[in-house]
């Protein structure tokens, strides 16, 4: 499911299928059929639950529209493979939650639409503590009422959350890490088992103005956000951030994600060091109260072609912030705390256009501290226009347009610059 690069592996059409249709609007359903009775859709089975019992790995269990009961996963038979449960066509197939215990594994949730949850529902997918592993959660629409979207506890491991609308209502994260360490800066030694291997792509996550944070990770292990839309997020007086890292990691990309629209605070490292963090190719645009990039407790930075403008606030590196490179970025503000102490012989900054900053700003020797001409910042386009002084920052983008997704065409958000 995820290999080297994080890619989904797919399932082949050819796979042994179930079909399931509660409301029997192919055909009549029954528990009662074996697996090869109800491989053809006119024949198929009432319950998801009965088709885990017959299936096994490497095949799907189709699921015609309808709104089934709470879904609990103890374990997926066989041994190659991933076992597939998939909404048929754009039919609307509705769990109110999904709760996933240790032993599982190989297991993919695809075109489903799970929530808002049961009364005793603190996630609407629950990955239980103990290791469960190689799990996707693909294309589907998540939504809550007072919980969290995605819950994975200590010890989940392979896990890919792709091309989902995330949609957390009234007091619940968007995707959360529940895991403890005793890193350096944690809030206290508490060892618990990491969450590694973890890969969130391509998403629209939107807190609706009434959730916490739109992803917490929590003592983790190779963590890869990558081409995600987040908006919604509200400052209400509970540190709600857009990323938020808590107890420390290692191995962070956070890359190509449109951060707009929000009135918190952005991508944010604090309580617990983390080690690794590839913080690159990110718009943050017209986002309020609260920093956009704030960093510290973190060893090796590579901050590298964001734009982070049209914000209440912008960047900022805190103390604790060790072997940062801060390269070709377009940031209205940028500060580091504490000056002039040891952080800024950590920061090897160069060749960004960094307008202001009321202790730092254009430091490196070929920054530029001039107001960037976009090319349509009205219509959400903000790449560097050709030409003139800010070219010398457009040129080192790279020589293709780097658009964020099809999510955020319709905004034409960038960025990268075109080639010189």
């Amino acid at each position: 499911m995820v290999g080297a690069g994080g890619a989904a592996l797919s399932t082949p059409d050819s796979s042994p299928t179930l079909f399931v249709d509660e409301a029997s609007v192919g055909g009549q359903c029954s528990d009662s059929r074996s697996a090869r009775a109800a491989a053809t859709p006119k024949r198929p089975l009432c319950s998801i639950q009965r088709a885990l019992i017959l299936a096994r790995r490497g095949w799907r269990v189709i699921v015609r529209e309808g709104s089934y009961p709470p879904l609990a996963v103890s374990s997926v038979q066989g041994d190659d493979g991933y076992l597939t449960i998939e909404g048929f066509a754009d039919e609307r197939v509705s769990i109110p939650a999904v709760k996933l215990e240790p032993e599982v594994s190989h297991l993919r949730l695809r075109r489903l639409v799970v929530g808002p949850g049961v009364a005793d529902t603190i996630f609407a997918i629950h990955v239980v503590e103990g290791g469960a592993h190689h799990l996707a959660i693909e294309d589907s629409v998540i939504e809550t009422e007072g919980a969290a979207a995605i819950g994975l506890r200590w010890g989940t491991r392979e896990v890919l959350i792709e091309g989902n609308v995330i949609r957390p209502a009234n007091g619940g994260n968007g995707i959360n890490f529940t895991s403890t360490s005793c890193a350096p800066g944690s809030p206290a030694c508490d060892p618990r088992a990491p969450i590694s291997d973890v890969t969130i792509r391509g998403n629209e996550i939107d807190l609706q103005g009434s959730g916490t944070d739109a992803i917490r990770p929590a003592n983790f292990r190779r963590l890869v956000v990558e081409g995600n839309d987040i908006t919604g997020v509200v400052e209400d007086g509970s540190h709600n951030d857009v990323l938020q890292v808590v107890w420390g990691g290692r191995h962070l990309d956070f890359n190509h994600n449109y951060v707009h629209d929000n009135k918190g605070q952005g991508f944010f490292i604090d309580d617990g060091r983390v080690v690794d963090a590839r913080v690159e190719n990110n718009l943050f645009v017209r986002n309020g109260l609260g920093s956009q990039i704030q960093i510290g407790e973190t060893e090796g930075l590579r901050l590298v072609n964001n734009t982070v403008w049209d914000n209440s606030r912008g960047v900022l590196l805190r103390a604790g912030v060790k072997r940062a490179v801060v390269r070709h970025n377009v940031f209205e503000s940028m500060n580091v705390e504490n000056p002039p102490g040891n952080l800024p012989q950590q920061i090897n900054q160069d060749h960004n256009l960094i307008v202001g900053g009321w202790n730092w700003g254009a430091r490196g020797p070929h920054d530029l501290r001039v107001r960037p001409p976009f090319v349509d910042r009205a219509k959400g386009d903000y790449r560097l226009e050709a030409g003139g002084p800010s070219s010398q920052v457009a040129c080192r983008r790279g020589a293709d347009l780097a658009k964020m997704g099809a999510f955020a065409q319709s905004e034409r958000a960038v960025v990268a610059s075109q080639g010189c």
